[in-house]
């Protein structure tokens, strides 16, 4: 944003940004960035990030006052889409026209490109992130491991809620390969103990009489 507005000599901007986490590191980035490009900000106002917060719409209308009041012709929302669709009303209710920079938050946000009267606001810059496969990240998901010796549960937890495979159904799995460390006589155990569940599915299904909607039931493997 800070090198579109160097590029333009847009250096007398006006800033307003929302009152959460996002709004404060995106403002606190965007200004160390304008200072080093020489980029001012002749304004910098904070709206409340909620959308039922008692003093949000006051905010609203004492920012488009200032944003009205100002000498500065482009303007920055860091704000997500509800919020600038409440701000956008109040500036085509008074007929104001700015050049805007919007956040990735709201610059792919529907409602507010379909606004009534939302061509008389003047330009609009929308800023976003690409998106895309990243060659060999599926890859380094798949094999992460916390290191010999090391435990991480949270590597734990990623590979059973992404994969579906605790290390228990894991061994279980590799047991019924055949590829686990036991001996002959484990697998054997193994397998016939998985043979004994098949059956027990098969008397459960022809227990049941499938309801009229047909329904079944059905084993689930790593």
């Amino acid at each position: 944003m800070v090198q579109l507005m160097a590029y333009f000599k847009w250096n007398w901007v006006g800033v307003v940004s929302g009152d959460d986490d996002y709004g404060r590191a995106a403002l606190h980035n965007f200004l160390k960035y304008a200072e080093e490009a020489r980029v001012c900000a002749a304004f910098n106002e904070v709206i409340p990030h909620y959308l039922d917060h008692p003093d949000g719409m006051q905010r609203i209308g004492e920012v488009a006052t200032r944003i009205q009041s100002s000498s500065a012709r482009v303007v920055l929302l860091i704000l997500k889409g509800q919020l600038v669709e409440n701000l956008f009303k109040m500036m085509i209710s008074k007929g104001i026209s700015r050049t805007w920079i919007a956040s990735d938050s709201w610059s792919m946000y529907q409602p507010v490109a379909t606004m009534t009267g939302i061509n008389t606001i003047g330009d609009v810059f929308g800023i976003r992130f690409t998106t895309g496969s990243n060659p060999g990240f599926e890859h380094f998901l798949t094999n992460l491991s916390p290191g010999v010796g090391a435990v991480n549960r949270f590597i734990e937890e990623y590979k059973d809620l992404r994969f579906g495979c605790s290390p228990e159904v894991q061994q279980h799995q590799d047991c019924l390969n055949g590829g686990g460390k036991s001996d002959d006589g484990a697998v054997a155990s193994c397998q016939a103990d998985h043979g004994k569940e098949e059956e027990e599915d098969d008397d459960d299904e022809s227990d049941d009489d499938g309801g009229e909607n047909g329904e079944y039931r059905g084993t689930q493997s790593c």
